[in-house]
């Protein structure tokens, strides 16, 4: 990832540099003489505002070195914080370099972690300098430098050589914060100093995404903005500058979850490439002089990174537009030259995109890695240019198409193919046709979408209507509830009544218990009827609406049911004896029929008006319910769509086709028999003429080729015979 946005990081810092000093800069009126001119050059590193220094509240540059004799400061005091690292100078300041090197799949795929860790041990780095590196994150490490893949190292970088200082770790999170955390707390506590930079190294993908990548851990995790704010704040360090060698990390959000934790941030607004940041040059200039200004440190860091990939053949920032490619010149020759010339862009690193004329070109982007073919698409049908651009296949001239519609006589054409001979006509021919089918895929799936909208919208639908009548089924419930409770209060006052009667009456004890008992079952039968009759209501109103999903739902409960573990499959059911009045179908047919008499071995059945002798082994016993669907009427197909009524309304059951060439014809009547079979209707007719019968021959092929037709046959001759065929649908 770190190689493919060079070009446009290179841009967009320039950009970026010009942008920023635009808004840092006073109004004219308030600029004192000594800042009228800043030098984009001591402007090259991004920073967070310190003290007196010139510095936006969340991300600026830093090294604008106009602030140092600045009348005023021209931001507002809640924009400004005082410096955290204190610089000392003279020699007198000590230098902890953090790197939190993740190698991931930049490591074991191109060993790009180790190319830096070159860098690092080619400067000449002084003892006033500790430069620590974790090594974690990836599956594979080169062997040039003898570092583990299986567990976390620590290393010290120390007069040319790495040299490991813990090995203890075991395989750590690279995004965890508790992992970063620790890293910064042990490095500060074994080499502390003055001044401390910290370096995060592996693939970035801004605010949103976070930081890092393990190969070790799953694919989604990574360590996030918070995490990483989380644990310097864990760590207790305060930084003089955070890096980031790592894509896409500039960004006003990770600027002020850093604010207070650090004076600089150097960060890439695009894609860095492969190269990444040189560390010989800075390290060095480090190294020579501890005191130096982060501002003058940060322009060291972004001017050497610039440097190093402009030498490797990564700078290049040109966009190269060519028109007309060796044009002027007899077509083999101007050919030659384009390619020759492509070849030697792509040695410079250049991607391509190509729409030409010239056949050897087309060949030669198709066959080569950083060159793509393009075409213009064209509508032959009204001979216009359509203004849109499709990479990834070859254009055609259509060249045969335009001579014939403008009227070039078809014997010239026919001789002019000849010459060209068939291999190129045939090229041609098939980029038209990848072109039609392409277009034809594209209709179909944008039905299949509007039939699947128009599905979700029936489905959602009935979930309201569903959820509204059980909403209902509530609310009768609970007015039944209500009656009853009313009812059983009026058996209760008669319960009442009769028990005062009996009293009244001095009658019994026995004859008061069986009075009660019968009141008791008297309460009991009011209860069930009022329920049982509310539920009667309310399941019949959802009846219908539950059917087809039960009947549904227990039709694939039953062929996809399956034997539990450890349980022996069920036993095949036991074929039912053929008797007279058996209900059976004949063994390979779809008819039944009805058993009339059986003799021996052999029986008579009915199939409708038919009677016929079979042997009994030939017949299987069917159920009624197998006997009424076999024999009911078959109606014709329904064809699910968007709005049938209006497509029968518009359909005709006819087609001309006559004077289109084969291809064009055919996708015609693609499109006519797939409305005809959306339609559902029975019967339609092609008019293709007689001719060489060419024409028809192809028609007849495709209309073979679909399961839903049974028959197409010439029409009566009588009304145009072998020019019209007749398309008969199996609706069944």
């Amino acid at each position: 990832m770190k190689k493919l946005g060079k070009l446009l990081r290179n841009l967009l810092i320039i950009c970026g540099v010009l942008f920023i000093i635009a808004l840092l800069l006073p109004d004219e009126e308030e600029m004192p003489a000594d800042q009228e001119q800043t030098s984009v050059e001591t402007a090259s590193a991004i920073g967070i505002q310190t003290g007196t220094e010139t510095a936006s509240g969340a991300e600026t540059l830093a090294g604008a070195e106009h602030a140092a004799g600045a009348a005023e400061n021209p931001f507002p005091e809640d924009m400004v914080k005082e410096k955290q690292t204190e610089i000392k100078g003279d020699g007198k300041d000590q230098a902890t370099v953090f790197v939190y090197m993740n190698g991931s799949d930049l490591e074991s795929e191109d060993g790009e972690a180790t190319e830096d860790l070159c860098e690092m041990l080619a400067a000449n780095i002084s003892s006033q300098v500790n430069v620590l590196v974790e090594t974690i994150g990836t599956k594979s490490w080169s062997k040039r430098l003898g570092i583990a893949s299986d567990h976390t190292q620590r290393y010290k970088v120390e007069a040319g050589n790495l040299v490991l200082v813990d090995d203890s770790l075991g395989q750590l999170d690279c995004t965890s914060p508790d992992t970063l955390a620790d890293f910064i707390s042990w490095g500060a506590e074994n080499y502390p100093a003055n001044r401390y930079i910290l370096i995060f190294w592996d693939h970035g993908a801004g605010p949103v995404y976070g930081f890092g990548y393990d190969e070790h851990q799953s694919e989604d995790s990574v360590l996030t903005i918070d995490e990483i704010q989380t644990a310097i704040r864990q760590s207790g360090i305060t930084f003089d500058i955070i890096g980031m060698d790592s894509c896409i990390m500039s960004s006003l959000e990770i600027c002020c979850a850093m604010y207070n934790y650090c004076d600089y941030m150097i960060l890439s607004e695009d894609f860095e490439s492969g190269y990444g940041w040189s560390y010989t040059g800075w390290l060095n200039a480090l190294s020579e002089d501890t005191g130096i200004s982060s501002e003058e440190l940060g322009k060291i860091i972004v001017d050497d990174m610039i440097a190093d990939n402009e030498e490797n053949g990564e700078g290049a920032s040109t966009l190269a537009l060519i028109d007309e490619f060796g044009s002027g010149t007899e077509p083999i020759i101007g050919g030659a030259i384009a390619e020759a010339i492509l070849e030697r862009l792509l040695e410079r690193g250049c991607y391509g995109v190509i729409t030409t004329h010239y056949a050897n070109i087309k060949y030669y982007a198709s066959s080569v890695e950083g060159i793509a073919n393009g075409a213009m698409m064209f509508d032959v049908q009204n001979i216009r240019p359509l203004f849109r651009l499709e990479t990834g296949k070859p254009g055609s001239s259509f060249a045969v198409e335009i001579a014939r519609k403008i009227g070039l006589p078809e014997e010239i054409i026919r001789a002019a193919s000849e010459k060209a001979g068939s291999d190129h006509i045939n090229i041609e021919k098939q980029l038209r046709e990848i072109a039609r089918d392409k277009h034809y895929w594209e209709q179909k799936r944008d039905r299949i979408r509007l039939t699947d909208r128009k599905v979700e919208e029936l489905e959602q639908s009935y979930a309201e209507q569903l959820a509204k009548i059980r909403a209902e089924r509530q609310e009768i419930l609970k007015k039944a509830k209500q009656e009853a409770r009313q009812l059983i209060a009026d058996a209760n006052k008669q319960i009442e009544n009769t028990i005062k009667t009996i009293r009244e009456a001095q009658a019994e004890k026995e004859l008061t218990r069986l009075a009660r008992r019968e009141l008791d079952d008297f309460r009991e039968v009011v209860e069930k009827a009022d329920e049982a009759g509310n539920e009667a209501a309310v399941a019949r109103e959802i009846e219908r609406i539950e059917r087809r999903r039960q009947r549904r739902a227990e039709r694939k409960a039953q062929q996809g049911a399956k034997p539990a573990a450890g349980e022996p499959p069920p036993e095949p059911e036991k074929p039912r004896e053929v008797v007279v009045g058996s209900k059976v179908r004949m063994a390979g047919q779809d008819m039944v029929g009805v058993v009339q008499s059986v003799k021996g071995k052999r029986a008579q059945v009915a199939f409708g008006q038919i009677l016929t002798t079979v042997d009994k082994g030939l017949l299987t016993v069917v159920s009624n319910n197998e006997y009424r669907e076999a024999t009911r009427p078959v109606a014709a197909r329904t064809v699910l769509s968007v709005d049938i009524s209006s497509r029968k309304l518009n359909f005709k059951d006819h087609i001309d086709v006559r004077g289109m060439r084969a291809s064009e014809a055919l996708d015609m009547v693609r499109n006519f028999i797939d409305d005809a079979l959306m339609v559902g209707v029975g019967t339609v007719s092609i008019l293709h003429g007689k001719g060489t019968g060419a024409l028809k021959e192809e028609i007849r092929r495709y209309l073979r080729s679909v399961p839903e037709i049974a028959s197409a046959a010439d029409e009566h001759a009588d009304r145009g015979g072998a020019g019209i065929t007749i398309v008969t649908f199996d609706l069944s």
